[in-house]
């Protein structure tokens, strides 16, 4: 390959919209910069220098690695943290392609400037170390304008520094917890088992050593306030509990203080006491979590709030009790775009306050007694109590998966999370088919199979694309915000059913048209075919709880399917097959008859919508085996694949080829940001 040494000698070029400055290491448009870190950096320069081919791998290694030896993940992280600096300036430029076989390729036209054009935004002061710091990130000092990073809220109550790398290990960081004080970080890494480990972070000399067992999966570490005490949740396939550590004693064996069902995710936060803990519970997947107390010193548990019986949702997803004062904060789940803050006494869990946001939140926190920090995605907000205004405060580039505050510094984790769709034909190895380096899942084959439908961020955002004779093309933007959706295709693999927001739409593949079929005040969540194509099954708590209908579209009048309960359903050869929300198991129905019995009983609840028919056979899964078929003639069961490492458990088949999803490996790392002003 031959190496085009122009790209030495110029030290501007206009790339699409965006221009590049080699000397600086910078990407600019118009007054908004992103500054390279050096891997990035000499990753663009090795694309720029073969822009009219693609860059193998091997090449990759030997100019940005300089021949040492690195993994295909080191290498699809690299190019991705470079597609997404390109995505903060432009993100419907798709810069960046990834050539099946072949390697990368720069997609974009490239022009060498003038030495006389400036690519830079003057007003930006940099130092010469900062470029060098992974993420770095600048100030922008421009009067009354907040950078990209950090505002200066209209509140004038918390103002943020320049972000820095905290942490640099190989793979992921998470779940960070810290007191005011902010002698001590508690984080969460992945094992070589593949548990969670919690580890200790002294921010007094930066050492970093486990608390916990990489024999035990740990996750949720919470440090009291008096910083003596680490509550923390401990998962295994059959149990879940709630373990205390005293850190003087950290050679004792931790004490347990709660067991919780185990379909659970506990999140814990300390009252001020240091003596009470509150966490979030649930009965099962089907059931949303709500508010606990739990006193350490007597073991007794009370519970806090409480949702109305037709409440549809997953509860209470976050709390934050007060270091100073007698609240609680909890994150309550309205929909897609709807959170509720309610403000609770700490002691007796009476209500005081409600805040809406129109925004789904993932995780809160104090800053003081009238200040909460939120996060939603990629953004951070502070909310003021007394007016229940919120702004943004810091956008990162990748998830936010927690923060925590100290009386000086904000620390938050990121998660660079990227999946790519294989396919396994009988009796073959598994191929990779469609791999972005970014989210590329729900993967939904035609009937006919020759298309492929699924979601790819590969452009900053969810969207659907299709897969066709080896072609990738955008099919659509999806309606509304980001949130679940759902794909069916019709017997003549013209079209798609999307479910998206409680709402049904139907997309014209040919014409790229997506038009609404179904919306009114009984969202629905799942839609599939019915078997003529002028009717949809679709489930519904219009009757109290989720039953299914059959929705004629063309004289839009609803049939009731199920009366004791219904979530997915199918109609194949005049029988209706289908799961139910609150129980394990598949049935089947005789609509001439009306009579139903159980069909799989080892259906878990998890495969309320993972499953399909396929050629007489039921294709599910089992968790922790793989995936089943299941002759409807004969009653036999065959393992159709066994459950690889890291499956994401979405799954499509069509003539016993199964085209499913993996998660690569996750990256993140966390970062500090001082505190100016509070």
């Amino acid at each position: 390959m031959t190496f085009n040494s122009t790209v030495h000698h110029t030290d501007k070029w206009q790339l699409a919209t965006v221009q590049y400055s080699l000397s600086r290491q910078q990407l600019v448009r118009d007054n908004k910069t992103v500054n390279l870190e050096p891997r990035q950096h000499r990753l663009l320069q090795t694309l720029l220098a073969n822009i009219e081919q693609p860059v193998t791998r091997e090449t990759l290694i030997a100019r940005v690695w300089d021949n040492r030896i690195v993994s295909d993940g080191a290498i699809n992280r690299a190019v991705s943290m470079l597609r997404k600096a390109f995505a903060e300036l432009d993100a419907e430029t798709d810069f960046i392609i990834t050539r099946p076989k072949l390697g990368y390729q720069l997609n974009v036209f490239a022009q060498p400037l003038p030495d006389d054009v400036v690519v830079y935004n003057s007003s930006i002061t940099t130092d010469k170390t900062s470029r060098f710091l992974a993420f770095a990130l600048l100030i922008i000092a421009l009067a009354g304008i907040a950078s990209v990073w950090w505002w200066r809220t209209e509140q004038d109550t918390l103002q943020l520094g320049m972000m820095q790398p905290h942490s640099s290990f190989d793979g992921l960081e998470s779940q960070v917890s810290t007191n005011k004080q902010g002698k001590i970080l508690l984080y969460r890494r992945v094992t070589a088992q593949g548990n969670g480990q919690i580890w200790l972070n002294d921010l007094t000399d930066n050492n970093n050593h486990p608390l916990t067992s990489p024999e035990h999966n740990s996750q949720y570490p919470q440090l009291s306030p008096d910083g003596k005490t680490v509550a923390y949740v401990q998962l295994s396939a059959h149990a879940c509990s709630i373990m205390l550590l005293k850190l003087a004693e950290m050679d004792a064996s931790p004490t347990l203080l709660h067991h919780c069902p185990t379909d659970n995710i506990p999140k814990l936060s300390w009252h001020a006491d240091s003596n009470t803990l509150f966490f979030r519970q649930r009965g099962d997947k089907t059931q949303p979590y709500q508010l606990y107390q739990l006193n350490i010193t007597n073991s007794v548990v009370q519970q806090l709030t409480l949702l109305a019986p037709n409440y549809d949702g997953l509860g209470d997803v976050a709390l934050a009790a007060a270091e100073t004062g007698n609240q609680v904060a909890v994150l309550r789940y309205q929909g897609a775009n709807s959170t509720v803050i309610l403000l609770l006494d700490a002691n007796s869990g009476d209500l005081k306050q409600v805040k809406q946001l129109n925004i789904k939140a993932n995780d809160i926190a104090w800053l003081n007694r009238s200040t909460l920090i939120f996060s939603s995605d990629q953004t951070l907000y502070q909310l003021d109590i007394h007016s229940g205004e919120s702004s943004a405060i810091m956008h990162a580039a990748d998830y936010i998966n927690s923060f925590a505050l100290t009386d000086d510094a904000l620390y938050f984790s990121a998660t660079e999370v990227s999946t790519s769709i294989w396919l396994k034909e009988p009796a073959t190895k598994p191929v990779r088919l469609i791999n972005s380096s970014r989210i590329d899942s729900l993967p939904r084959v035609a009937p006919d199979g020759k298309k492929l439908a699924f979601l790819s961020t590969r452009q900053g955002r969810y969207q659907l694309w299709l897969k066709q004779q080896q072609q990738e093309t955008l099919l659509t933007e999806l309606p509304g915000e980001p949130a679940f959706v759902r794909l069916d295709w019709d017997a003549l693999s013209n079209n798609l059913l999307l479910v998206k927001d409680g709402n049904v739409y139907q997309l014209n593949v040919k014409s790229r048209s997506l038009s609404s079929l179904f919306n009114e005040q009984h969202p629905v969540k799942v839609a599939n075919w019915g078997p003529d194509n002028r009717s949809i099954i679709i489930s519904s708590q219009r009757s109290g709880d989720w039953q299914l209908w059959q929705l004629d579209l063309n004289s839009a009048k609803l049939q009731q399917l199920t009366f004791d309960g219904g979530y997915a359903g199918r109609i194949w050869q005049g029988k209706l097959y289908f799961t139910k929300y609150h129980q394990d198991g598949l049935w089947v129905k005789d609509l001439a008859q009306q009579t139903e019995q159980l069909l799989l009983a080892n259906v878990d609840k998890i495969n309320w919508l993972n499953w399909q028919i396929d050629q007489s056979n039921i294709y599910y899964y089992q968790p922790n085996e793989g995936i089943f078929a299941f002759n409807i003639s004969s009653g036999d069961y065959t393992l159709a694949m066994a459950e690889p490492e890291l499956f994401v458990r979405h799954f499509s088949v069509f003539n016993q080829h199964i085209y499913y999803v993996l998660q690569h490996p996750l990256q993140g790392d966390i970062y500090r940001i001082p505190i100016l002003l509070r």
